[in-house]
């Protein structure tokens, strides 16, 4: 897990925490003023804060997992994170699983990221995948045999 994600779990965490000490420290003078603060009273309140938190906590995780994958995958972070930011009912978050593009892959020879449908890197134009001497079909640089026709690509 990186430090960032686990930064954003602690400091979650503590915010949970504060918020519902106030919100037991608020009951509590709100029963020392005298207004009725106590019984089911209190556990609404109580419910509807941890509701409240649950809510900003999966939006700022829905922001965080978005960051990371947007990032991951070759997109513009920076769109995304807005979208999924601003877009209400974390329908921006659907957006972005409908629209997001495949991983990358890593190109063997020069190291630097590549399309997953690529079969030659576009920096160095080392070749990403194999083709098959039988069908002339693409195949993974790690298998053994054609997945089209069943050839075997190790002479």
């Amino acid at each position: 897990m990186p430090k960032s994600t686990l930064r954003f779990l602690v400091i979650t965490y503590l915010f949970v925490a504060a918020v519902l000490g106030a919100s037991l420290g608020y009951a509590g003078a709100a029963g020392a003023l005298g207004r009725s603060m106590s019984g089911p009273f209190l556990a609404l309140f109580i419910f509807a804060v941890c509701f409240a938190l649950a809510l900003l906590w999966a939006w700022l995780g829905a922001i965080l997992y978005v960051f990371y994958d947007s990032r991951a995958r070759g997109m513009d972070v920076t769109l995304w994170v807005l979208v999924v930011a601003f877009v209400p009912y974390l329908i921006g978050f659907v957006i972005y699983f409908v629209t997001r593009k495949p991983l990358l892959q890593s190109c063997r020879a020069c190291g630097k990221d590549a399309p997953r449908e690529a079969v030659h890197c576009p920096h160095c134009g080392a070749p990403l995948k194999r083709t098959c001497p039988s069908c002339k079909a693409t195949a993974e640089p790690e298998f053994g045999f054609c997945a089209a026709c069943g050839a075997n690509l190790n002479p």
